[in-house]
């Protein structure tokens, strides 16, 4: 009963991320970006 019920949450939870990333990819990848343009800057410095 608990298994069925966590993995309709997965998918419901994974369809509305899907969603969401296909509307506004910026808001969730800029994060990324910038860490890793942060990681790049590091590396030139040292």
């Amino acid at each position: 009963m608990f298994r069925h019920h966590l993995v309709r949450f997965f998918k419901t939870f994974a369809a509305e991320f899907v969603s969401a990333a296909k509307q506004a990819p910026a808001i969730y990848f800029a994060p990324l970006r910038g860490a890793i343009n942060a990681v790049k800057a590091q590396a030139r410095k040292a």
